[in-house]
């Protein structure tokens, strides 16, 4: 039913020429084949959304489509081509200056160079994105960050990191969600 909807809205923003939203719903779409499991499609409508964002130039649209293909391509383990989308979503968002998708695409880089076995450059990307998420105080990116510096120090042989990181990662998750609770 989603991806029916998805459809629907993405005939309807094509139509009246809403490029943007558009490539907003290019990659829903795609989201939904991933979600299916049918990466290929995935990787087509990611596609289809990176085109549309280089033929408009819209840079602020890039982050989206860019990183859920390096997705695609991290979860079909072509490390090396989920790198070349991490990094070029990198150069994009310093180019906007957006510290969130600075930080974002450095610890999916690390990620990708962590499950490669280079961990002390993985370690390397993901504090560099620590420093940039905690500079804008961005929590629930710092919880995904603090989490893959942990598997990333596990990795490396750094038990006593590993497990600091992870309390970090446990604090912040608690504390989200009791403000959560709490909004409610």
């Amino acid at each position: 039913k989603a991806l029916e909807n998805f459809l629907s809205s993405y005939k309807l923003l094509q139509r009246l020429g809403n490029s943007a939203r558009t490539i907003g719903s290019l990659n829903n779409i795609g989201n939904v084949y991933r979600a299916m499991g049918n990466l290929d499609e995935a990787l087509l409508y990611y596609q289809r959304a990176h085109d549309l964002y280089e033929k408009e130039g819209d840079k602020s649209q890039a982050l989206e489509p860019i990183t859920s293909i390096g997705n695609v391509y991290f979860e079909q383990e072509d490390y090396d081509k989920a790198l070349e989308s991490y990094f070029e979503a990198l150069e994009i968002e310093r180019s906007n200056k957006n510290l969130y998708g600075q930080a974002f695409a450095l610890n999916h880089i690390g990620i990708v160079y962590n499950r490669k076995g280079e961990y002390t450059t993985a370690i390397g990307f993901q504090r560099q994105a620590f420093k940039l998420a905690r500079s804008i105080d961005s929590k629930p990116l710092l919880m995904e960050i603090y989490k893959s510096l942990s598997e990333s120090c596990i990795a490396n042989d750094d038990p006593l990191s590993a497990y600091t990181y992870l309390q970090f990662y446990t604090q912040l998750r608690d504390s989200i969600n009791s403000d959560r609770v709490q909004a409610r």
